[in-house]
Order: C-alpha cells, then structure tokens, then sequence
C-alpha cells in the first residue's frame, strides 16, 4: 500500500481541538507503518534531532514527549535474526547503532524511511512540517459559512505576518528552523472586528484584532508549521517492473467516502498520467528509469480546485492544491524501476 507512516487529510475545523500539545509542553507524538513483514517483530522508534533514541515501543505512539523536532523510525524484523544491539538498548545513542554488532535480518531503510513529528510549546491544535520553498496550506471548514473568513500566519509568538482568504502561505521569505502559526478569524460582515489583520503591520500581536463579533478562539486555536531545513522524499519502498509489465500500485490507508485516484509521476515528481485503478502500462515508459506512484484521497464534497485530470504531462504534483485532501499526497510514494534485464536486488518491504 502507499503509505510512508502515516496519512493524513488536510480538511481541518476552525476549532482544530488539541492533538499533539498540552498547556505544559510536552506531547503525544504519533505515527503507523502497515507494510511491513507481519511474520516479522515491529517496533517503533521515537528519535530526537540529533540522530539519538528517545524512546521505542511496538504502539508508534510516544506520550510526555519534550519539546522539539522528531523523527519516527518503524524496525521490521525477523525475531529468529534480529539485529543486536535492539534500539531497546539503545535509548540515548545514535539510532545508526542498531545491529552495529551483529546486522541480523531488518528492513534496509530504518533510519532514512521516516516521518518528522513537532512538538512546539505553544497550544498548537497540530504540528506540521514543511519542506522549504513549499506552500503553508491549512484549511478550516467549522466556520459560520454567512460569515467572512480569514487566515492570519504569525510568528511562533503570536505576532503577526501576513493574511489572505486562502490558507495558503508561500514559505520563500521565511526562515527554515523556525515554527509559524496559522489562525482562522470568521467574523460576521455586518459586525466586523474594529481591529482587521488587514490594519495590522508587522509584528503586531494578534491580540490586537478586537471588536465586532467572531470567533472567541481566534488566538488560542492555531495550526503550528515548522520550515524544515531541508527534505528528502525517499520512496516508502522501490519495487521492479520489467519493462513491458504493468505498474501495479494500491492504497488502503484513504477514508473510504472519499475519491481515491492514482497519479503516476517521474522520478522527480512531474506528472505522467492518473486513473483510479492505481494499475499504469509500461509502454510507453522509459526502460531503466524509476517512477513513482501517488495516491490522492480526496473529499467529492470539497475537492482540490486542482486535480490531476486538470495536469499536462511534466507539471508538477504540487500544483494539486485547494480543498480537502491527504497531506502527504506528494511525499508519501512507491517508487517502481523499469530494470532491463530484471535485476534489481530485492530489499526489504515494510
């Protein structure tokens, strides 16, 4: 199935409700891998950003986390050749020591397959990562719809940056490192604040919007996204296809009430073709280049204003914005190599 850790929809309610951080700054970080080996032992391992365990267990869900930025490994294997030493005997040192002594039987991508978890000392309703140079996206769908809604980006203190009607915030002048908010203000026209984030400047704290009549959470119940320093994108597994075959890619992490289509991408990530079967011919591929295969989960009720029917040949995946859909539609992928002859060396699937 396509799914990296874990999958996730971008359609969010204005009182986004508290998932991940609490008042004292410590959090539940979480995430699930389902490809692995069933007959084989799968823990989880919670690592901080200097490469060290914090902690592992076998649920992928890590309470009384501190604050800062994480990263989630899933290890997949086999009880009767298990890797020594186990993370288990581990925690404090570097996640790279597993089976250092003895290599054992695991999956090959343990530390470089993973998802980045935040945990912020704000009262962020989530945490959220972001590559450079990507867009900001949130969207809330819990407002009063006869209302005027708008979103406010601010700084990790509550000051304010920038607005629109949107919820999508370019990233190119902000700084990687750094964790930004983004408020939902759905006031009513008739009764508008006396204090727009239009008539803010700078810096000014959002406690300065004031008057009229909306939403009482307006500075108390924000999405938190942290500008990753960099990304890689490594495929959740690469698979062979000998040229001539079908390309054959499946997804059963989707809500089921939502459309679920299949987009086929070159192996940097610019559109090819899409369909909802997640079945792709090869013929008219190129033998020896690897592709990677997207899954798109989307609400019908509220689909992306962008979709993959609506690409050319060479776009890139990034331009499906808009609506309600699973986040990790771009990053989440299985890569499959068109290997002529078919030699690609077996790896470990998780």
């Amino acid at each position: 199935m396509i799914m990296n850790l874990s999958k996730h929809i971008i359609c969010l309610l204005l009182v986004f409700g508290s998932i991940m951080s609490s008042l004292t700054g410590q959090c539940t970080l979480s995430a699930v891998s389902t490809g692995g080996n069933s007959s084989y032992t799968q823990v989880y391992v919670l690592v901080d950003a200097s490469g060290d365990i914090v902690a592992q267990n076998t649920t992928g869900t890590f309470t009384s986390v501190s604050v800062g930025t994480y990263t989630i490994h899933a290890l997949n294997y086999d009880p009767s050749n298990a890797p020594a030493p186990l993370p288990s005997a581990l925690i404090g040192m570097p996640a790279a020591d597993v089976g250092s002594t003895t290599a054992g039987c695991f999956n090959a991508d343990f530390t470089t397959d993973f998802v980045t978890r935040v945990c912020s000392a704000n009262t962020c309703a989530d945490n959220r990562t972001v590559c450079p140079g990507d867009d900001i996206v949130a969207i809330s769908s819990g407002g009063n719809a006869s209302y005027t809604q708008v979103y406010v980006l601010a700084d990790d203190s509550g000051n304010f940056l920038d607005w629109n009607t949107t919820g999508t915030f370019p990233t190119g002048a902000l700084t990687p490192g750094n964790t930004y908010q983004v408020h939902a203000l759905n006031y009513d026209p008739a009764n508008p604040p006396t204090t727009l984030p239009s008539d803010l400047s700078t810096g000014d704290p959002l406690t300065d919007v004031t008057g009229g009549c909306f939403n009482s959470d307006f500075t108390t119940d924000y999405l938190c996204f942290t500008i990753l320093t960099s990304c890689t994108t490594p495929c959740f597994e690469t698979r062979e296809v000998c040229p001539g075959d079908d390309i054959i890619a499946t997804s059963s992490g989707g809500n089921a009430s939502y459309t679920q289509v299949y987009v086929l991408a070159d192996d940097s990530g610019n559109f090819v073709a899409w369909n909802s079967t997640g079945t792709f011919p090869t013929g008219a591929l190129t033998a020896g280049s690897t592709y990677q295969v997207h899954a798109l989960n989307y609400d019908p009720a509220n689909p992306p204003t962008t979709l993959p029917s609506d690409l050319l040949a060479g776009d890139p995946l990034t331009d499906v914005t808009g609506g309600c859909f699973n986040m990790d539609f771009t990053t989440d992928f299985l890569c499959f190599v068109l290997s002529c002859p078919c030699d690609f060396p077996s790896g470990f699937i998780r």
